[in-house]
């Protein structure tokens, strides 16, 4: 008998190894018949993901608005100064003093230009609005300060 139990053994071990996904099909799946309290640990879950979900976009909202704003704030203040250069400006030529008028024309020209390219640059911040997962990456690093990784 002690041979037999040898060819056992033996044969065993000649079978192939099962993977992991192999054995779970092999063993029988448990399935509890109380549903009530799967729906109520699915209902958790759900729950905590979608809680999971407000918390980090209201993260990026808060992100997102304080930085639109501090790029409106900006705008403005050029737009404040474009406005005294041109009074200043103003004054300049009604008193007929022409020493520096060029410098005040092309200071004026200047702030002018810089709104125009802080304006572009708020309209393609606008790009977050699609949601932080749909603005390009590059978007998101260059005027947002946030650094995706791959």
């Amino acid at each position: 008998m002690g041979s037999n139990t040898n060819s056992v053994s033996s044969s065993r071990s000649a079978l192939p190894k099962l993977n992991s996904l192999e054995k779970s099909i092999q063993q029988p799946v448990f399935i509890t018949s109380d549903y009530m309290k799967e729906e109520v640990k699915l209902e958790k879950k759900v729950d905590q993901i979608l809680q999971n979900l407000r918390r980090s976009q209201e993260v990026e909202y808060k992100m997102a608005k304080d930085k639109l704003y501090a790029q409106k704030d900006f705008i403005v203040g050029l737009y404040q100064q474009l406005d005294a250069k041109r009074s200043e400006l103003a004054r300049s030529v009604s008193a007929t003093v022409s020493c520096d008028v060029d410098e005040l024309l092309t200071n004026v020209s200047n702030r002018v230009d810089q709104i125009r390219q802080e304006d572009s640059r708020l309209n393609v911040m606008a790009e977050v609005g699609k949601g932080f997962g749909r603005t390009p990456r590059d978007i998101l690093e260059d005027y947002f300060d946030l650094h995706i990784e791959d």
